[in-house]
């Protein structure tokens, strides 16, 4: 979290190459030294140069720990986020450990992130989904340049904002959003009742603080979607919404633009839709009566032309007068067909109105379906990092299970057999992923279907999924580091040398 950087306990994963052991990058050079035995003493050390300057690049590498309850897996929101300088790491983990005894959902990195693009939208996620902001105070906290970014997002979606204090700082120095806020001091000796009072202010109106992270997840992925009708509110949701808005006037946290944007245009969309379908009833029930009362008009013509036959005792006037009334019915059939043809007319357009009404209502399931599939991915990525591998497994294939081609659901499954060194099973899943038709591929795909090849000996096939990556994204240091190691283990050295120089330089770029 922020610039701070703490061990996982239990993670035995390797990244691209890389081995993670007690929050230190190790480089296979450094463990293995006789992998520079073929080289020339100028290559030797030129290995040994970028292997140094890969280390200090490659130490603020990390990954998310999510800890979510059981209780909560069928939400959308958790209880807290947890914004922190990793010279607090121990006050943090002491206060997470608080929180999981007091059954709240907790939201925390236990490692640096860096500017790693990936784990930014995770951390922007988790500050979106998070009833409150809890901002862990300290000399080092204010002066971070990522903790001032979540700041300044929570600030961006009105969130609560709790600070608390775990090392005295000058108040002037502090982020201008906390200033006027009442700070939670936790001195020496005085954790317990200063937890007391986070408690508490975790817990004013709980209802409506979840109400407003729900609505805002909400709001987000429909802004994020072009403002797609499909994520608007309807029925029963939106008058709960709406409810919740005008009750929040005095409230904290208050509705940001966007949750009002949302709300007003989604009470427009269900009003033009219901009216639709009124009228939609209405011109229906015109028509039905139309077909009811021309068939009686039409004999009623034709009754009275024949009428006028018989009392017309002249055969020409007699004559005029049939031809009159045939003419009458003409018209009158006339009519009644056109009628029965607006009437199927009416008829499919009420039908496509109805079909239309019914795939945007199935639109919505599958979406509140696609984040719940977030959370059980979040709840993997717990289990996984904690070296719960086959609890992982079996909550990732259960999202599987219900759509087979989730590529989101592939990728963590192949992740995750990386881990458990099943690098065939990983392969497989990564080759999925890649196989389905997306508007953008995924460079972490190529990257780790390159990884899982390069396990198995599959020397050409990992190269050839590298280059991939890299044409993607010509910036990624690691790419170029792991190509070179596979150019190296096909003894192709200089090659392997033009990569690693390639892979210092895009660090450089990025630091």
């Amino acid at each position: 979290m922020c610039a701070g950087t703490l061990a996982v306990s239990n993670d035995k994963s390797r990244r691209n190459g890389w081995r993670v052991e007690n929050a230190a990058i190790v480089h296979p050079f450094h463990l293995f030294p006789n992998l520079l035995l073929p080289f020339t003493s100028d290559k030797a050390l030129s290995l040994l140069v970028w292997a140094q300057r890969s280390y200090r690049g490659k130490a603020g590498m990390s990954e998310s720990a999510v800890f979510i309850s059981s209780a909560a897996r069928d939400r959308v929101d958790h209880d807290v986020f947890i914004s922190y300088s990793r010279k607090d790491g121990e006050f943090a983990r002491r206060l997470l450990e608080a929180l999981k005894g007091e059954n709240r959902d907790t939201w925390v990195d236990w490692q640096s992130i860096q500017a790693a693009e990936d784990f930014w939208l995770a951390i922007v996620t988790g500050i979106e989904a998070a009833n409150s902001f809890i901002f862990v105070i300290s000399p080092d906290s204010i002066g971070s340049q990522y903790c001032s970014q979540e700041i300044d997002h929570a600030v961006l979606h009105k969130k609560r904002l709790i600070p608390v204090v775990c090392r005295e700082v000058v108040p002037e120095m502090v982020h201008p959003a906390l200033r006027p806020l009442d700070w939670i001091f936790f001195r020496d000796g005085e954790f317990e009742p200063a937890f007391t009072r986070l408690v508490k202010a975790i817990d004013t109106d709980p209802l409506h603080t979840r109400s407003h992270t729900r609505l805002l997840v909400k709001a987000i992925e429909w802004n994020k979607r072009g403002r797609d009708e499909s994520f608007l509110l309807r029925k029963s949701d939106l008058t709960e919404a709406e409810i919740w808005l005008a009750a929040s006037a005095d409230k904290e946290p208050i509705p940001t633009d966007l949750q009002r944007d949302y709300i007003t245009t989604s009470r427009r969309v269900e009003d033009g839709y219901n009216q639709l379908l009124a009228k939609g009833e209405r011109a229906l029930r015109r028509v039905k009566l139309a077909a009811i009362v021309v068939p009686i008009a039409v004999a009623i013509a034709a009754g009275a032309g024949i009428y006028a036959f018989f009392q017309d005792q002249s055969a020409k006037n007699a004559e005029k007068r049939v031809t009159v009334a045939e003419q009458t019915a003409n018209r009158a059939e006339k009519t009644q067909r056109e009628v029965q043809a607006r009437l199927q007319q009416q008829e499919t357009r009420f039908k496509d109105v109805s079909a239309d009404l019914q795939q945007k209502e199935a639109d919505l399931q599958q979406k509140e379906q696609d984040i719940r599939d977030v959370w059980d991915f979040r709840d993997a990525e717990a289990q996984r990092i904690q070296g719960n591998y086959d609890q992982a497994l079996n909550i990732i294939n259960r999202v599987i299970q219900k759509n087979p081609n989730n590529p989101f659901a592939l990728y963590s499954r192949g992740w995750t057999y990386g881990l458990m060194n099943n690098h065939p099973a990983a392969e497989a899943d990564f080759r999925q992923v890649l196989k389905l038709d997306r508007k953008d591929k995924d460079v972490g795909a190529y990257n780790n279907l390159g990884t899982a090849l390069f396990k198995q000996n599959k020397l050409d096939e990992a190269i050839d999924a590298y280059t991939q990556a890299i044409q993607i994204n010509s910036n990624n240091a690691s790419t170029y580091a792991d190509r070179g190691l596979a150019y190296f283990r096909k003894q192709q050295y200089d090659r392997a040398l033009v990569d690693l120089d390639r892979s210092n330089l895009a660090s450089e770029k990025i630091g």
